[in-house]
């Protein structure tokens, strides 16, 4: 295992080569906990948990699960590698509103594959249900080969998973990218997501963030209270068509917002023309040239290295054979995490937050405005 490409709050990811017969090799990426957490059953579980789902979603648009590796009392995920980078990383780059073809293009691609998730079966056929809870721009990847990818089934509910991915009293997932509902502690299911990518794609379309606050209390009040400032209101060339959809995938009560992340996607193209995929590695490339060729420079190490110092051969440990492993650096994380929060958002139930749940549930047991079955973009904002 090689260096790591990203740090988490339980776990990094590695650079790693998948090696085979023939002189087959392959660069992955290795999810692997931290010592802390490695000994956990119930994290382990989780860990193993994450790999089985992403496993049954087959689509370009999410990251895949290759493998998992058990060695030296350690679980290690297989994944695959993207040269890229987050969409969050990409948006704090940038500073401003992204270009509405890139950003709407990139938010498609990322509804197509939470699509996949929400229609992905079991081995038997059975519906999985699976909802990711955790739709942010820090799980999306976007490659230099224009295109995004969704990865982070970690917090994901699902049916028979093997671990609980909820305990009472905590929020998984990060809050500022919850829907009402989710906050709330109600039963959430995959028009939570739809919600989530709403926020993705006001945020993008903007450059401010939507419903983050000062503390964890106020971002809760203003997901399900707190007024949604109107698109063009914040960006005056956009179109009127483009506010309407995403005014009803914003929309608080789930029976009233676009019912599928397929049909977001679909009202996205039709309100909107996209870029390409090589227009947008084009500006992926000219955002993030530098760091993209850093890691070009430490796969090329990787797949040359020969007899080089492992990680664990650093710690005085046998190196699997499963995993071919080079001490080399991956790219430091910035101040971004300030502005795009990193990680879980764990938030005790206390009276306060009792007391924003129960106004939550009120005003989804009293909507305002008819659920929507539309044909065109004036029955998505009217009702039928």
């Amino acid at each position: 295992m090689f260096g790591p490409i990203a740090s988490g709050g339980m776990a990094t990811v590695h650079f790693g080569r998948l090696l085979g017969e023939g002189g087959f090799g392959r660069i992955v990426a290795i999810k692997r906990l931290r010592e802390q957490f490695a000994q956990s059953e119930e994290i382990l579980r989780s860990l193993i948990d994450e790999a089985r789902l992403v496993s049954r979603i087959q689509h370009p648009n999410v990251v895949g699960c290759l493998d998992t590796v058990q060695a030296n009392g350690e679980v290690f995920v297989v994944m695959e590698y993207v040269a890229g980078e987050s969409l969050a990383q990409l948006a704090e780059i940038v500073a401003a509103p992204i270009p509405p073809p890139i950003a709407c293009a990139l938010v498609s691609a990322m509804l197509h594959g939470l699509q996949a998730a929400h229609e992905a079966v079991s081995e038997r056929g059975e519906q999985l249900c699976i909802v990711h809870r955790d739709v942010s721009p820090q799980n999306v990847l976007v490659g230099r080969d224009g295109h995004a990818r969704l990865l982070d089934f970690g917090v994901a509910k699902a049916r028979n998973r093997l671990s609980s991915t909820t305990e009472a009293g905590l929020l998984k997932g990060k809050l500022a990218y919850m829907s009402p509902e989710q906050v709330a502690g109600q039963e959430v299911d995959h028009r939570t997501d739809i919600f989530a990518a709403g926020i993705v794609l006001w945020e993008l379309l903007t450059g401010r963030r939507l419903f983050l606050g000062t503390n964890e209390a106020q971002t809760i009040l203003n997901v399900a209270t707190g007024p949604i400032p109107k698109l063009r209101e914040a960006a005056p060339l956009l179109s009127s068509e483009l506010e309407t959809v995403l005014l009803r995938a914003l929309a608080r009560n789930p029976a009233q917002r676009i019912q599928s992340a397929r049909e977001f996607a679909q009202w996205l193209e039709r309100v909107q023309p996209f870029a390409t995929p090589s227009q947008i590695g084009a500006w992926v490339e000219s955002i993030a040239g530098t760091s993209l060729r850093a890691k070009a420079q430490l796969v090329a190490r990787i797949e040359q290295a020969q007899g080089l110092p492992t990680v664990d051969d650093a710690a005085g440990q046998t190196e699997p054979k499963e995993v071919s492993s080079a001490n080399v650096t991956g790219p430091s994380r910035s101040d971004a995490s300030r502005r795009w929060p990193v990680g879980l958002a764990l938030v005790g139930a206390g009276a306060a937050i009792a007391t924003i749940a129960s106004l939550i549930a009120t005003s989804l047991r009293n909507p305002t405005a008819p659920p929507q079955h539309s044909a065109s973009v004036r029955e998505l904002a009217h009702g039928p």
